[in-house]
């Protein structure tokens, strides 16, 4: 795989992880954690995208009605949430173990690639930033 391009090198990790994932579903205990999974992923979904929408349309409502003196309560509440939800989200969701990486033969700067886009997918960093 040293020879391969990057994009090469992450379809070929992807391509991987997900058949694994598929060819784990064949037993009814790794079917049923998928669905569980599918409503842990609906719940963090929900978790994101709702303080999100929430807090825009309140700040939007604040300003808009001449009360900009609730916009720091906006912003204090987004500032907390960014602060408890990665130690929540990272509490029950399954935590994905980057060393398995090391399995596939890539460079070191690969690497590093491969670290830092799988672990961007991490549910206590996407949330926060929305």
């Amino acid at each position: 795989m040293a020879g391969l391009s990057a994009r090469e090198q992450f379809s070929a990790v992807a391509w991987l992880r997900w058949r694994v994932f598929v060819n784990g579903l064949r037993s009814k205990q790794r079917t049923a954690e998928a669905i569980s999974g599918v409503f842990m992923f609906l719940l963090m979904l929900g978790f994101g995208f709702g303080p999100a929408i929430g807090f825009g349309f309140g700040s939007y409502y604040a300003l808009a009605s001449g009360e900009a003196h609730l916009l720091p309560l906006f912003l204090w509440l987004t500032f907390l949430y960014w602060q408890f939800f990665p130690a929540v989200a990272i509490a029950v969701s399954e935590v994905f173990d980057t060393s398995t990486f090391l399995r596939f033969p890539v460079s070191l700067p690969m690497y590093y690639a491969l670290w830092l886009g799988f672990g961007s997918l991490d549910p206590a960093l996407v949330v926060p930033i929305l």
